[in-house]
């Protein structure tokens, strides 16, 4: 059995187990956040804008990631000023202190006052899905994102933030903390849900050409395991 096999074979049997216990409980609810989509940096290392890059199946970074967020979602904003060339369709919202990184992004996020909770994705994550989101819904944390069990790092995206953080976020910008790590670990009600090193790779990043490979085999994979 490949690597890509046994990956296939943890995140099935991780959401099979994880469905039944905490899903369920779930999935009905309606949606009530806004999704923002993270535009971070120049995609300098993929040579064109990440959200533009089109797989073999002809969709896009951006269409996977808005399909696996709209159902949670009453509203879409793009964070960042590297979406501008799709514009007209989302609402851009600008970062208020420019270099700050993803500290600054939901700086700017929460001080729209556009909702009282968010899910941030990043926009380079093609293989989230509605379901794996769906396992964050809490309305009772201030933040709830994953948490590696191999690395013991909280994986901020996806994440569901909520308004209630803002002065915090602003706070430690104020102080030089760009952290989001640290920024975690200061909240007295963050949830984290922990996932194996497996199930991280749904999460991961694809961010330069040569990722895009290992992305269209797992694609593949999946589609080969849906018939």
């Amino acid at each position: 059995m490949g690597y890509l096999d046994v990956f296939w074979l943890d995140f099935y049997n991780y959401h099979e187990h994880i469905q039944v216990s905490d899903l369920h409980s779930h999935i009905n609810q309606s949606p009530s956040m806004t999704g923002a989509i993270l535009f971070g940096g120049k995609s300098s290392r993929m040579g064109q804008p990440k959200h533009e890059v089109r797989l073999s199946d002809g969709s896009t970074f951006l269409e996977r990631v808005l399909a696996a967020i709209r159902p949670l979602c009453s509203q879409i904003v793009l964070l960042g000023g590297h979406a501008v060339s799709i514009k007209d369709e989302f609402q851009i919202v600008e970062d208020l202190r420019p270099e700050q990184g993803p500290m600054g992004g939901l700086e700017a996020l929460l001080a729209t006052h556009l909702d009282s909770r968010y899910l941030i994705v990043a926009c380079d994550q093609p293989l989230l899905t509605s379901d794996t989101c769906r396992l964050l819904l809490d309305d009772t944390a201030a933040i709830c994102v994953f948490k590696s069990v191999e690395t013991a790092k909280y994986l901020p995206f996806p994440g569901i933030y909520s308004s209630e953080i803002a002065p915090l976020v602003s706070q430690a910008l104020d102080e030089g903390k760009r952290s989001l790590q640290q920024l975690f670990r200061s909240l007295p009600t963050l949830k984290a849900q922990d996932i194996t090193a497996e199930f991280e790779q749904t999460l991961r990043s694809f961010n330069t050409p040569d990722s895009l490979d290992k992305l269209e085999a797992i694609l593949k994979l999946q589609s080969k395991d849906s018939i």
